[in-house]
């Protein structure tokens, strides 16, 4: 077995040499600087070789031949050892190392290779590895097991030019996220429809409901659910759209700063007719757009046209879903009937559901709802069945219990955790 692992590790080894060469070959293609180095040492060996293998430097032939092969051999050393180290990659060696030790390796028993280390912004740097037989999907699979192994903050991680390159998006392991990050008028974003969030080892997390329209927010008491329903509402309101407000659990005592903006609905009958308003309003707008040649309100509004948004943000779910007397339990089938209905037609005309949650089941998140919400957000639950009924694994179950903290699940494959900014102005 020691024999069998030995040579394993010398064919890793070589594996690793002739990738490296190879990298240094293409960097000569294709940088100028590494190009100018080679083609520098190239002639500074033509020339030396030239040189010691003068024919008059020498009193027998078999001498000069045997000086013109030995030289040449030498000389084409040193040009292969000049073309590998213009491919070594820094930190090459050592993720490499770590990739051995942790087992991160194909069916041959080669890890991945560095070939491309990248400073993008700040402390982020962009990893390019060649990787063969271990597909994207395996990566975002072991994330956590590749963060710990490389102490790195992996952000983002697609392919590359080719299959076999897999490109990771890093931040350093040894950055730490504040616990409290005060929201500023200046982070507003001036995009439609994007709403800034907070802030992870990359910079600012942003969601785009122009393009993910509907989305769900769970977090236990005092996670800072209410408190991200409230940064979206400011941010909705300054951008100029109509957002209604569903707080049939706690009246909207949570958002007394905006409840003279919004239009706040607090029992069935309220909500269900502010539901019927927006679906009125949506059927108006699909005939509008027919007539204008439009066939949503981002090509209507850039005809000229200033048509504003509707957010209906919901406030606890499950104080809407679950009727406890056969009235209310027929008031929560009209009401999900409803919603559904919007969440499945109201893209085209710039309407978005917010659902907040605190108590997660599946009975207070259907999966119908769940299947149009296409954006997750959750800061700590209490356990993993809580966590799977919001993102279907236990990822917010492991999140830290400290206030504000989120994980953001956008469907790019990589979730993010960051810190959420927190709205002070709370009348």
């Amino acid at each position: 077995m020691t024999t069998e692992k030995e040579m394993l590790r010398r064919k890793t080894e070589r594996h690793y040499m002739l990738v490296v060469f190879l990298n240094g070959v293409k960097n000569i293609r294709y940088d100028r600087r590494k190009r100018t180095i080679f083609l520098s040492a190239a002639l500074a060996v033509l020339l030396l070789t030239a040189w010691l293998c003068q024919p008059g430097r020498y009193m027998l032939p078999i001498l000069w031949q045997v000086a013109v092969i030995g030289y040449s051999a030498a000389a084409l050393a040193v040009l292969a050892a000049v073309t590998y180290w213009l491919g070594r990659v820094p930190h090459a060696r050592q993720y490499y190392e770590d990739f051995l030790r942790i087992g991160w390796a194909n069916s041959a028993g080669e890890p991945p290779v560095l070939t491309e280390y990248r400073e993008v912004r700040d402390k982020l740097v962009e990893l390019h590895f060649y990787s063969k037989g271990l597909p994207r999907a395996e990566w975002e699979e072991n994330k956590a097991r590749l963060e710990t192994a490389l102490n790195l903050y992996i952000l983002e991680i697609r392919e590359g030019a080719s299959r076999r390159e897999v490109v990771l998006l890093c931040a350093p392991g040894d950055v730490s996220l504040p616990t409290k990050i005060l929201w500023k008028q200046e982070y507003l974003s001036a995009k439609d429809f994007e709403l800034v969030l907070g802030e992870d080892p990359a910079g600012q997390v942003t969601i785009d409901l122009a393009k993910i329209p509907h989305l769900i927010c769970a977090g236990c008491t005092g996670m800072g659910k209410s408190q991200m329903l409230l940064l979206m509402i400011v941010q909705s309101l300054e951008k100029g759209a109509d957002v209604f407000l569903a707080d049939l659990a706690k009246q909207g005592t949570d958002y007394t700063s905006v409840r003279d903006k919004v239009r706040l609905l607090l029992d069935y009958p309220d909500l269900l007719a502010a539901l019927d308003e927006i679906s009125a309003e949506m059927d108006a707008r699909r005939d509008l757009f027919l007539a204008s040649g439009c066939s949503n309100i981002v090509e209507y509004n850039m005809q000229g046209h200033d048509m504003r948004r509707i957010i209906l943000f919901i406030d606890e779910t499950a104080a809407l879903l679950n009727g406890s007397s056969k009235e209310r339990k027929a008031l929560a089938s009209q009401t999900l009937e409803k919603l559904i209905d919007l969440a499945r037609l109201g893209r085209f005309a710039g309407i978005s559901l917010v659902f907040g949650n605190q108590r997660t089941s599946v009975q207070n998140l259907p999966g119908d709802i769940k299947t149009l919400c296409d954006l997750r957000l959750s800061s700590k639950l209490p356990d993993t069945a809580s966590s799977m009924c919001v993102l279907d694994d236990g990822s917010a179950a492991t999140l830290p219990a400290i206030a504000g903290r989120f994980l953001l699940r956008d469907g790019t494959g990589i979730d993010k955790i960051f810190q959420a900014y927190y709205y002070a102005d709370r009348d």
